[in-house]
């Protein structure tokens, strides 16, 4: 790996970047700005520029004309025939999550999504109970000695 020196304090070169690792450079100034604008009808997923002022915020999908939304440059579309997935996913968007950030995506997969093959209640449970959570709902508990009675977990109630 190519090294260049750092510059000299108080330089300013024309872009203030020339003293970084050359690959370090090339993946900065070649890092995607396009984001993954999804049709959940057509179950499809396509690189546009993210919304923003200058650029449309309602984009049209080009096979049925449906509106898509921006989930985000962290998106990862699952294949177009796992409808579940895209079901799964079509509950994250109605519910307001997207992908912008790596943390974004950490976030969904590791608490809403927990499994790896999570069901769609499942999910749909998980986003009430961070909802709830959000907003200072106290949450049921589940009194671990007597967690099973007759195949049915019994609350504490307090």
């Amino acid at each position: 790996m190519e090294h260049r020196t750092p510059p000299p304090m108080g330089y300013h070169g024309s872009d203030g970047l020339d003293w970084l690792p050359v690959n370090l450079l090339t993946r900065l100034t070649t890092m995607s700005l396009h984001t993954h604008w999804v049709c959940f009808d057509c179950r499809k997923s396509f690189h546009y520029q993210p919304a923003t002022k200058e650029a449309p915020r309602n984009r049209k999908c080009p096979e049925c004309n449906k509106p898509m939304c921006d989930m985000g440059i962290y998106f990862e579309p699952p294949p177009s025939r796992a409808k579940k997935a895209w079901a799964i996913m079509d509950l994250l968007s109605r519910s307001g999550y997207r992908f912008p950030t790596e943390g974004s995506k950490a976030y969904v997969d590791s608490v809403l999504m927990e499994t790896k093959r999570p069901s769609i209640e499942g999910v749909r449970r998980r986003i009430e109970h961070q909802r709830e959570l959000a907003e200072g709902v106290p949450v049921r508990r589940v009194d671990k000695t007597t967690r099973k009675l007759k195949g049915r977990h019994r609350p504490i109630t307090h």
